[in-house]
């Protein structure tokens, strides 16, 4: 299975499949089940900003009056937004430290998409792969440049401006997985991210793109921002996103980062890919000339509902449930509420109003992120077929009349109001400039179907899983993820895992051979309590083959007992050696189903900017020192060019070549 063809023609009503998500929000969020924990159990996540973001002492000031001060001191902020694993996406420790921690995120919340989408990295290679994020703020350079002494040296002058402009934040994603379809950044503030993912699903209607990755992220680093939406009296002094509530008094400034991969509903079915849920319509429209440049417009926004329930080819009476961009400000909220109304209310029985619900409220206002955030949620809530409670309310906007407008706030988890219906939902995203988007989703068609296993005889009582992973240590660390995850899923059959294991998990070259004739082995195995089979490094070109005895075997052929041990143990011998091994032909008409392992760690170091007055108290505050070594570097030979093997995802073999500016003085004008 590939699953990149073409359509045979594009389709401009085409259906887009969600088959993958990557998020890293505020609350210690790294997976999509982890946001909906959060969800589901209604936590309010916007904490203190510590001092470790900012000198909070030297920009705070109680006088919202007070130029060039903040008197709001709270955000929801990402854990360990200072930490990477740059060798697992090859770039050096030294690269990693001049890169914008929002090209740090996408990386990894766009692997995890990936993954979560069981698309192996390898057959993804060198494809018509799209790459569409938003991205709009640039704190991390104003860090940089403002200790140009520290860090403007020759040899960080290029990972500097790479790290640092925002095309590179798509482009770097498309160049380390070798994606060959378009990639580019979106910037319309607020509303970048769904817009990206308008843009995605356009791309992949015309043919253009075979899958999309779409998304968008944000990171607060920099008071600058801060100080100045202090004083436009956007943020809340109490610290709070209360959306569509009477005391409502402003948003919460947030962060993170999403990702979701993209692929026309049609190819996805024929390839089996699971479908978390499905993009029926999107639509993307300004205010044009409005009341002022960042006001909002009820008019344009009803427009842009409006076109996107045309574009699915549903009617907007259809909506059960619709997140609201919802941010908790006095003068958004009503007109939002009022185009929502004019639009997903009309018509509707008072005993039937459309739910309206903010993640805003538990998260706060992610700004560029907010979108891919606010669609996330919606998947999974067509995916549970359930609707979290929008925090922080309990009395209406007196404003607005949402009972005559078809609406209702959803204060409590609760399912969808009509479950023997399709369920349909859509989410709003606005940009501060004027730039609305609108998407509008359907639950899996696949949602109510269990695994279907084929008809054919029973798992062997033996299995072989092959776990791979990028370094021995995270080798190590993936063996205890996995021991984890067996133990909280009694459910999954260890064939299932398997087999998921290999036919929907990116091949590395640090692997172990784990042979296992029950879960409890196989877990004593995980845990290093049993003997496995083999544990080592792959060569990258092993000469090695199959010997001709497993050339076409297939597991369903296994004999029980001594000999299939014997045989699986000859299959890890080769394997060790560098044979090449088709997974597919292997599992080919076995008895498994698709299962979400735990995926590949990232092993996080520090990687941040540290001001002049911190390294000189401290000597080892430079990540020069942390993570190079160097405490007093000895004059080098200049040299044009340096070369670093790298192990990068799914590569056979990657070369890192640094080219010294300084010695090739026409560089400068190449591009």
């Amino acid at each position: 299975m590939t699953g990149l063809e073409r359509p045979d023609k594009p389709n401009q009503q085409e259906p887009i499949a969600v088959i993958g998500m990557g998020c890293r929000l505020p609350g210690g969020v790294e997976s999509s089940d982890d946001f909906w924990d959060l969800l589901v159990e209604g936590r309010d996540v916007i904490g203190e900003i510590p001092p470790e973001r900012w000198d909070r002492q030297r920009h705070h000031d109680p006088d919202p009056r007070r130029p060039l001060h903040q008197h709001v001191l709270r955000a929801g902020l990402v854990e360990g937004i200072d930490r990477f694993d740059p060798g697992f996406f090859g770039i050096s420790g030294r690269e990693a430290q001049c890169m914008d921690p929002q090209q740090r995120l996408l990386l990894e919340v766009c692997w995890r998409a990936i993954e979560g989408a069981g698309q192996p990295i390898e057959q993804l290679r060198g494809r018509a792969v799209g790459v569409f994020m938003g991205i709009s703020s640039a704190d991390y350079s104003a860090l940089l440049w403002a200790s140009e002494a520290q860090y403007l040296t020759p040899d960080n002058e290029p990972f500097i401006l790479t790290g640092n402009t925002g095309c590179i934040a798509a482009n770097r994603i498309s160049y380390a997985f070798d994606f060959k379809g378009p990639s580019f950044t979106v910037d319309t503030a607020c509303s970048s991210s769904l817009v990206a993912v308008h843009l995605a699903c356009e791309s992949l209607r015309r043919g253009e793109s075979e899958l999309a990755l779409s998304g968008g992220v944000q990171a607060l680093i920099h008071p600058g921002i801060q100080m100045s939406f202090c004083k436009a009296g956007l943020l809340s002094p109490s610290g709070r996103c209360r959306s569509f509530d009477a005391e409502a008094d402003g948003y919460v400034r947030s962060e993170g980062a999403g990702a979701v991969l993209l692929k026309p509903l049609r190819a996805a079915l024929r390839d089996g890919d699971p479908i978390e849920a499905v993009i029926r319509g999107t639509a993307v429209n300004s205010d044009g000339r409005s009341q002022g440049i960042a006001a909002p417009s009820q008019k344009a926004q009803m427009a842009c509902v409006q076109a996107a329930y045309t574009a699915a080819g549903l009617s907007p009476a259809a909506a059960q449930y619709v997140e609201a961009h919802g941010t908790g400000t006095r003068q958004g909220d009503p007109i939002e509420l009022r185009a929502l109304g004019a639009v997903l209310g009309a018509g509707r029985s008072a005993a039937k109003p459309c739910l309206v619900g903010s993640v805003k409220s538990n998260l706060g206002h992610g700004e560029t992120a907010a979108g891919i955030t606010g669609l996330i949620k919606t998947v999974l809530c067509l995916k549970r077929r359930q609707i979290p409670a929008s925090l922080h309310y309990s009395r209406p906007n007196p404003s607005v009349d949402l009972h005559g407008l078809g609406l209702k706030v959803s204060d409590a988890l609760m399912p969808f109001p009509a479950e023997d219906q399709e369920l349909v939902a859509s989410v709003s995203s606005f940009g501060f400039g004027g730039t609305n988007a609108h998407a509008v989703l359907s639950a899996s068609p696949e949602l109510d179907g269990d695994c279907a296993k084929p008809s054919v005889s029973a798992a062997p009582a033996l299995q072989l899983l092959w776990l791979s992973a990028r370094s021995p240590e995270a080798l190590a660390v993936l063996c205890r993820d996995y021991a984890e995850w067996l133990q909280t899923h009694p459910e999954v059959e260890i064939a299932d895992l398997c087999a998921s294991t290999h036919l929907r998990r990116s091949q590395f070259n640090h692997a172990v051979a784990l042979i296992a004739g029950s879960r409890q082995e196989l877990l004593n195995q995980l845990l290093g309590q049993g003997a496995v089979a083999w544990s080592g490094e792959v060569p990258s070109k092993g000469q090695a083959a199959l010997p001709a005895s497993l050339e076409n075997f297939q597991l369903k052929m296994l004999s029980p007992g001594a000999s299939g041990r014997r045989m699986l143990e000859e299959l890890v011998q080769a394997l060790s050696e560098g044979a090449p091994m088709s997974w597919s032909t292997w599992h080919e008409g076995a008895d498994w189903c698709w299962v979400q392992p735990p995926g590949h760690p990232f092993l996080r170091s520090r990687f941040w900017w540290s001001s002049m007055e911190t390294a000189a108290k401290d000597a080892k505050a430079s990540l020069w020192l942390d993570h190079l070594g160097l405490t007093s570097p000895a004059p080098q030979p200049q040299t044009v060019l340096r070369l670093q093997r790298l192990d990068l995802p799914g590569a056979t073999q990657h070369w890192n070549v640094e080219l010294d500016a300084h010695c090739v003085p026409d560089l400068k004008h190449h591009r």
